[in-house]
Order: C-alpha cells, then sequence, then structure tokens
C-alpha cells in the first residue's frame, strides 16, 4: 500500500508541475526557498539554459497578469543575451542548449540519481 501512496504522491507532483506550466505558460523548472527572506520563487527555463524565477505570488494573480508578468521577464533576459550576440546565433544557441542539457545532466551523479530515482 505505500507504494500506491509514493505513485499517487509523484502523480500529484507531476500535475501539479503542468498546472504551472499550463496556468503561467512555462517550462517549469522547481521552487526555490528564499528561507524566510520574502517570498518563494518559480524557477522556469529561460533562454539559453538560463533559469528564471518569478515570486510564487504571481499565483494570486489572474492568469492573463500573470502570464505577462512571466513574459516580461523572460523579454528581459532575452534582451540582455541579445545585447551580446545577434538574434540568430541566439535562438540557435537556445536550440542548442535546449537539445543538448539534458543529455549532459544523465552523464553526471546527480542525473543519474535522478533518473534512479524517476524509474523507480
Amino acid at each position: 500500500m505505500q507504494a500506491t501512496k509514493q505513485d499517487s504522491s509523484i502523480s500529484a507532483k507531476q500535475l501539479f508541475a503542468e498546472f504551472l506550466e499550463d496556468h503561467l505558460g512555462i517550462e517549469f523548472q522547481g521552487f526555490q526557498s528564499v528561507f524566510g527572506h520574502g517570498n518563494d520563487l518559480i524557477l522556469f527555463a529561460g533562454t539559453c539554459a538560463s533559469t528564471l524565477a518569478v515570486p510564487i505570488t504571481t499565483m494570486f494573480e489572474s492568469r492573463e497578469r500573470a502570464r505577462e508578468i512571466v513574459r516580461q521577464k523572460i523579454a528581459a533576459s532575452r534582451d540582455a543575451f541579445n545585447q551580446a550576440i545577434d538574434g540568430e546565433s541566439l535562438e540557435a544557441l537556445d536550440r542548442f542548449w535546449r537539445a543538448n542539457s539534458s543529455k549532459a545532466l544523465s552523464q553526471t551523479n546527480i542525473g543519474r540519481e535522478i533518473a534512479r530515482r524517476e524509474a523507480a
């Protein structure tokens, strides 16, 4: 019976992650605690494998406003990258990172442990 509880917990986590992705229009990465110094953060994928964050209180906003906050964060990040390289190179670099970052992670000890836990 304990295995069923664990399986349902994993499913609940996945459901919540999918809800966040749908609600905010993001690729969810995780949460970051600020250890009592403000609001915890929702982490999501940005340009070129960067990780961007918005306060968890963003979820209290309407869906449209929450997505606008995320779009502004992504636009600011993209603008910062665009100052360093041209848009076409940025898109190519972003495609490269998205295609290869999970492969590289899987070759690390942490990546292998994550894969082992997901398979269990």
